[in-house]
């Protein structure tokens, strides 16, 4: 089992890389051939989504709607919305074409794999995302928008030793003690603030924006999960571990509180670095969490055990996946879906289990922490019965709730852009942060 210490200590084997690439980008900011940014005029032709599974999308809508093979990407993302948006677009530029879209965010990324894996030279190519999940080129962007750092923050190990108990749990305390010290140190701030560098670097040496020091990264921090509100109770006792036989793992007002201080504390991180780094043209989106406000987990005037009714903007573990319905529980228990994809064709019954699962020795050897369960589900085809989608897509926005991020991404292109060309009359205008009329099918 690799406890979170040792997954904390395993990640600040990086840090040393990490307080050198700040080095690194404080020489490059002092250079005196450093090209200050400058705000964009031409439209923008190209842009590419890069970043974790909140700019994969891995929470839209149903198995059926799954692009991008283990990358999970999901075809009501806020990415995908986006690209498609062509009034919004028409806004933006002015006049032309809908921008071509490159999408190389992939599921589980950590800062570390968008550095190495999702900046590849290379020229645009169609819809690459829709079946690689590795391997997609960068092109020539004018533009990059992302999500990262919430795998930095070891967000799946509290997930599994607060909430769901599912596999080789920590105790969950300690892994949040041990979390907030990780996300308030000085090596998590390196290494999200080297991705964005990395990535406006990239940018600019790619000929996409001319000139170069008009390449714009655009970033979005992460959602509290739960109403936390003072004295709401209504939580306390829901509880959403996946065996009977394990220990109860309450969502208390005070483990709520937790783990939404946690989220913030993420946020802060984000939000400082990118402005420290609006010289390169970094731009920090804002915070979408008061559009959250009455659609997240434990709201006091509709708990209950299941939490899958369609207010509720995030998906639980008991959401219906099958279907691209957002308020639909599952009849199939995702905890019997988890057991048959470890054990598959054993015939084991969740509801009658002798002994915990990961107490199995062939079990732990294959699957040596919760990490390494999860990228074995996405590694599968996600539309297989036995592949435990409801793990993956849990904690994730439905797709209505990515229109609210798809609405701030534009906006702020909108307000950080003067393009050249004739400007329509929708252009006189931008819109206050409000979800755009999206119609589902």
């Amino acid at each position: 089992m690799m406890l979170p210490e040792a997954t904390i200590w395993l990640l600040t084997l990086g840090v040393g890389a990490a307080l050198a690439q700040r080095a690194e980008i404080n020489d490059f900011l002092k250079d005196p051939n450093f090209k200050k940014y400058e705000k964009p005029t031409k439209p923008v032709k190209e842009w590419i989504a890069l970043g974790d599974s909140y700019s994969a999308g891995t929470g839209s809508n149903g198995d059926g709607e799954i692009a991008g093979k283990d990358a999970v990407r999901g075809l009501r993302s806020w990415a995908h919305q986006m690209s498609e948006d062509t009034n919004r677009w028409k806004e933006i530029n002015g006049e032309g074409d809908t921008p071509l879209f490159t999408w190389s965010a992939y599921t589980g990324d950590r800062a570390k794999e968008l550095r190495e894996n999702q900046l590849n030279d290379g020229p645009f190519e169609k819809e690459s995302w829709a079946n690689r999940g590795r391997a997609i080129n960068f092109g020539k962007p004018q533009l990059a928008a992302m999500t990262i750092g919430g795998n930095d923050a070891l967000l799946s190990t509290l997930l599994n030793d607060c909430i769901y108990r599912a596999w080789l749990p920590g105790d969950c305390q300690k892994t949040i003690t041990l979390v907030k010290n990780l996300v308030t140190s000085d090596g998590f701030a390196d290494t999200i603030a080297e991705a964005m560098f990395k990535v406006v670097r990239f940018g600019r040496d790619h000929g996409g924006a001319v000139p170069a020091q008009s390449f714009q990264l655009y970033v979005l921090p992460y959602i509290n999960f739960f109403n936390a509100d003072e004295g709401n109770v209504a939580c306390d006792t829901v509880d959403w571990r996946y065996w009977s036989l394990g220990d109860a793992a309450p969502l208390t007002l005070e483990l709520r509180k937790q783990l939404n201080e946690l989220a913030q504390l993420v946020n802060g991180v984000i939000k400082k670095e990118a402005e420290n780094l609006v010289d390169l043209g970094v731009i920090f989106v804002g915070d979408p969490n008061p559009k959250y406000d009455k659609h997240r987990f434990c709201e006091p005037d509709r708990t209950t055990k299941e939490m899958a009714d369609a207010d509720t903007w995030f998906w639980s573990r008991y959401s219906k996946t099958d279907t691209t319905d957002e308020g639909k529980v599952a009849s199939v228990d995702d905890a019997q879906r988890l057991l048959d994809f470890v054990f598959p064709g054993k015939g084991l019954q969740a509801n009658s289990l002798q002994q915990l699962p990961y107490d199995d020795p062939e079990a732990k050897r294959k699957f040596p922490d919760f990490d390494s369960l999860l990228r074995a589900a996405s590694a599968e085809d996600v539309d297989a019965k036995a592949t435990p989608f409801n793990l993956l897509r849990s904690f994730h926005p439905k797709g209505t709730a990515y229109i609210v991020h798809k609405d701030m991404f534009m906006d702020a292109v909108r307000s950080n852009r003067k393009a050249e060309g004739k400007m329509s009359k929708r252009c006189e205008f931008v819109s206050n942060n409000s979800p755009s009329a999206f119609l589902f099918a």
